[in-house]
Formats: C-alpha cells, sequence, structure tokens
C-alpha cells in the first residue's frame, strides 16, 4: 500500500485531501508539525509527502533539506499552494519539490499530479 504523509496548512482541505487519496488506495497519515512529519520521516519513510508552501514553524527549504539527510529513499515530495505563482511554484522545484498542486484542485487535477510524479501508474497527457 502506498503511504502517503500529509502536513496540514491553513489552505488545504486536508480532509477532502485525505479522502481523495484513500480513494486511490493509500494509507494516509497527518500531522499539524513539520518536525512531526520528519520524525515520523525517521521512523517509517512514506511514499509520498504533501506539504504547504508556507509552515508557521519550519520553512518548506528547511524541511525538504531535513528530510533529504533522512535515510533511506526519498519520498516524492507535492507541495500545495495558495497561488499559481511562477515564482513560487519554480521556487519549490528547485528546492527538492518534485511537483506543485494549486488550490483549488479536485479529484482529477490531483490524479494527474500523482500520476506525474509516478506515484500512481498510468500515463500522463498533456
Amino acid at each position: 500500500m502506498t503511504r502517503c504523509l500529509i502536513i496540514e496548512g491553513r489552505s488545504t482541505d486536508d480532509h477532502q485531501l485525505s479522502a481523495m487519496l484513500v480513494a486511490h488506495g493509500f494509507e494516509v497519515e497527518r500531522t499539524q508539525l513539520p518536525e512531526h512529519a520528519l520524525m515520523l520521516c525517521r521512523q517509517r519513510m512514506p511514499d509520498i509527502v504533501l506539504m504547504p508552501a508556507s509552515m508557521p514553524t519550519m520553512s518548506g527549504v528547511m524541511f525538504m533539506q531535513s528530510l533529504k539527510r533522512t535515510r533511506g529513499p526519498s519520498p516524492a515530495v507535492l507541495v500545495c499552494a495558495d497561488e499559481a505563482s511562477p515564482m513560487m511554484i519554480s521556487q519549490a522545484i528547485w528546492e527538492g519539490a518534485d511537483e506543485c498542486l494549486v488550490q483549488p484542485f479536485d479529484a482529477d487535477i490531483l490524479d494527474f499530479k500523482l500520476r506525474q510524479i509516478g506515484v500512481i501508474a498510468g500515463s500522463v497527457a498533456a
């Protein structure tokens, strides 16, 4: 089963996101603090991490750098953003995110992004 860790953010409807991921057969775990997310990753690395673009206690850059220093295979990282700012998206990708998911999104967009980063099988039609 694909394991997913969601770091809850102020802009993401985490309950809806969890339901969409469970519909894909994912095992979903949620936390509010990036520090707790890193602890969970050290205990058992998920296949994918969904994180907000901004977090109150740690920057996204610091989180991704810490995650990459954790032993074992690195998970796919999907950043959830409030805005489709090209600067924010390119910065997230440059700093280690695999892709960005811009609010608002629906199940089809989430499905597309998961296929795009290779978390679920299937071709991606552009």
